[in-house]
């Protein structure tokens, strides 16, 4: 089951009149109102398998249901809760076209923020996100909102947007005493999930770092390695003692994709330093300063592994990922000790 945040932010919206020319008939249209009563009862008692049953056989009946406006909400939202992201789209996104305000609205956006999130549908969170932002919402909904938001605007690589929108949710997290530190699920843990995109967004300011080039007449471009990896084990190494501080040892929900995500961050440095290795087999100096200044810098790495892994909470998330990261390092220091 997922859980949002949803708050009371308006009133449960009526349903439209179904056109006169689809009309049931008084006893068709009072049995339906029925099965869409005990259809509403079963999803808020949390059989959603149940609810869902009964909804697509009310949205078959089509108008001919005096509540069939609300069918796709409902519908959609079961689908949502079941965890079937496909149904749960197209019915929700039936049910938001048009104005829609109200307590019906504010879930069924937020579902299909969540949806978008889940399924890495970023151009779409983003523009969903740009169109709830004035909408009335509950102070945690809006934290919930601005946190989905900055991650795409991360994922769609708008680093400087994302991090002025994660800057906004932390008004609505400090103001909300509801948002506790620590939380069951990863849908509830909006302090771990802010943490979480403050690493990604940390990892992707780590990747965006390159080595200095200067002209080097005949010889062509020779990139400037030690200041490069100097600077990006550093900001490795500050992005490790975040993490291991903020996620791993709080025993955030999001410890564990934190931790898988700063691992392929990590491989996608050591890829670097290997291509950068490779484009300098005919330059056999430079190759061999590279070669110097990357172990250097690995093992600097590797030592703060080391202080982090000791300062880890027992039964933390965490241990599993720095294995491979060390692994990976030491691949990574084999790959560059191949004689020159």
């Amino acid at each position: 089951m997922i859980t949002l945040f949803v708050g009371c932010a308006g009133e449960r919206v009526a349903p439209e009149e179904g056109k006169p020319s689809e009309a049931a008939s008084p006893s068709r249209a009072r049995s339906l109102a029925n099965e869409f009563q005990w259809a509403v009862q079963d999803y808020e008692a949390g059989k959603y398998v149940a609810a869902t049953e009964k909804f697509q056989k009310l949205e078959a009946a089509g108008a001919e249901n005096p509540e069939f406006d609300l069918v796709p909400f409902y519908l959609g939202m079961g689908y949502f809760q079941a965890g079937q992201d496909g149904p749960a789209k197209e019915r929700l996104q039936t049910y938001l076209k048009g104005e829609r305000s109200g307590e019906n609205a504010q879930e069924a956006r937020l579902a299909l923020l969540t949806i978008y999130e889940r399924t890495h549908a970023w151009d779409e969170l983003l523009g969903l996100s740009a169109e709830t932002d004035p909408q009335p919402l509950s102070q945690t909904n809006r934290a919930y909102l601005k946190l989905l938001w900055a991650r795409a605007l991360k994922e769609k690589r708008e680093a400087k947007g994302a991090r002025a929108v994660l800057a906004e949710s932390l008004q609505y997290l400090r103001g909300d005493p509801s948002v506790s530190a620590k939380a069951a699920t990863a849908n509830q843990d909006l302090w771990g999930r802010y943490h979480y995109t403050d690493l990604l967004l940390r990892l992707d300011s780590c990747e965006r770092s390159s080595p200095r080039t200067l002209a080097e007449g005949k010889k062509g471009a020779r990139r400037i390695y030690p200041a490069w990896l100097d600077s990006s084990v550093d900001c490795y190494r500050a992005a490790l003692r975040f993490m291991e501080s903020e996620l791993l040892n709080r025993e955030s929900a999001w410890a564990k994709p934190g931790a898988e995500d700063f691992s392929k961050a990590v491989d996608v440095f050591a890829q670097r330093i290997q291509g950068f290795y490779q484009d300098e087999k005919n330059q056999l100096n430079r190759r061999r300063a590279l070669q110097s200044a990357a172990r250097a810098s690995v093992y600097r790495f590797l030592s703060a592994l080391e202080e982090s892994t000791r300062a880890l909470k027992p039964g933390v998330a965490g241990p599993e990922a720095f294995a491979n990261i060390r692994k990976r390092l030491d691949l990574l220091l084999v790959s560059i000790s191949s004689p020159t």
